[in-house]
């Protein structure tokens, strides 16, 4: 049976509820009518039933998201590895022309407070090989990235784009000041 959480919620607190009216009426009532006591303790193990029933459900839900973040950042992690393997496969066959261009085009990454060489080649190798590009990028982006490459994402990398717009207009003051800042 289907239902959805409104309704379980409401079939075990009605059992729950009728159980304690039941038991109040016994208590209430003179007399050794013992066929409410069964009635309420029926109600009440109906309604623990329900709440077990809940329970899976809310846990099931839980382990199904759990899953599909997991799907995610695999196929996160498979696009990382078949970049660098596109990588690796262009270094193995580099002509001059390209070298020239990609050494002339990249900035140099460890400008940024918090990048150092681990991560520039990290950013390099996801094709962010520039401040612009940096600071286009998001920071789930970014941490998704370091983390694909089995890294952990080092603290202030939220500021990371910012510091990228400071150096791609050359403001070093700028940047220097951002980053005390922060």
């Amino acid at each position: 049976m289907n239902l959805s959480q409104e309704a379980k919620n409401l079939i075990a607190m009605t059992a729950l509820v009728g159980a304690i009216a039941l038991a109040l009426n016994d208590v209430a009532l003179d007399g050794d009518d013992r066929n409410l006591l069964s009635w309420s303790l029926g109600l009440f193990v109906v309604s623990i039933f329900f709440w077990l029933w809940m329970r899976r459900d809310a846990l099931a839900e839980q382990r199904d998201e759990a899953v599909k973040a997991a799907e995610e950042s695999a196929s996160r992690a498979e696009e990382l590895a078949r970049r660098a393997q596109e990588k690796s496969q262009m270094e193995r066959q580099p002509s001059q022309a390209t070298t020239t261009v990609d050494t002339l085009e990249a900035d140099d990454l460890t400008k940024i407070y918090g990048i150092g060489k681990i991560f520039r080649e990290i950013l390099y190798d996801a094709g962010i090989k520039t401040f612009d590009q940096l600071s286009d990028s998001s920071r789930e982006g970014l941490i998704g990235l370091i983390v694909a490459a089995g890294k952990v994402p080092p603290p202030g990398l939220e500021t990371w784009p910012q510091q990228a717009v400071y150096a791609s207009k050359g403001d070093w003051e700028g940047l220097r000041a951002y980053v005390d800042a922060s």
